[in-house]
């Protein structure tokens, strides 16, 4: 049954359950290299070593296949990689979000997952700002665009696999985080570095 025939016999709650149950369709392994949100954030600690010394405890939010471990553990003391998807091998406790990090990874997390459930990773998110974690994400930006195949589901697109896909523009991530954080603009490519704005008034 192709996923067109498939979503259009489903309501929108088994909809979302079916794309849930493919979340983890997204992740790419270590083969595919670090991802450039992390490579680039890398770089810019390197122009900023006096916060780069802060980060000892790092968690790789949505780790998936572990595609940033390597190379975030050759950088930091300590890494956490947690995921959802107890397949992956790694934390799938959400009793870890509890803990404190000093820097939070989530890249290609929040574009791949229905907005009810973004809404409650952005919340754990802003916890972690509140915490005065440094939080870097990266997303697929609005200059992707969707194939011909693809299905338009609430606010993103159903792909053939059937996975989930939504399209960030930079004005949406502004208008998310820009109450809590300082937001700086790392690439080109949708990655971005939260800072707390209550660490910036100390």
């Amino acid at each position: 049954m192709e996923v067109r025939e498939q979503v259009q016999k489903l309501s929108e709650i088994d909809t979302i359950n079916l794309l849930r149950s493919n979340y983890h369709k997204t992740a790419l392994g270590k083969s595919n290299g670090t991802t450039s949100p992390t490579k680039d954030f890398l770089k810019w600690l390197n122009d900023n070593p006096e916060i780069k010394s802060k980060i000892r405890i790092v968690l790789d939010y949505g780790c998936g296949k572990g595609r940033d471990e390597n190379t975030l553990k050759e950088e930091f003391p300590f890494y956490i990689g947690y995921d959802p998807h107890k397949d992956f091998g790694y934390n799938s406790s959400k009793q870890i979000l509890r803990d404190s990090f000093d820097l939070i990874v989530c890249n290609y997390v929040l574009n791949v997952i229905v907005k009810i459930d973004r809404e409650t990773v952005i919340q754990t998110l802003l916890k972690f700002l509140r915490d005065e974690s440094i939080v870097l994400i990266g997303v697929r930006q609005d200059k992707y665009e969707a194939k011909d195949n693809w299905i338009r589901f609430q606010d993103g697109y159903i792909t053939t696999r059937p996975t989930f896909q939504h399209f960030f523009t930079k004005k949406e991530i502004f208008d998310i985080f820009s109450n809590y954080a300082q937001i700086t603009p790392l690439n080109s490519k949708g990655a971005y570095i939260l800072t707390s704005k209550k660490s910036l008034e100390k």
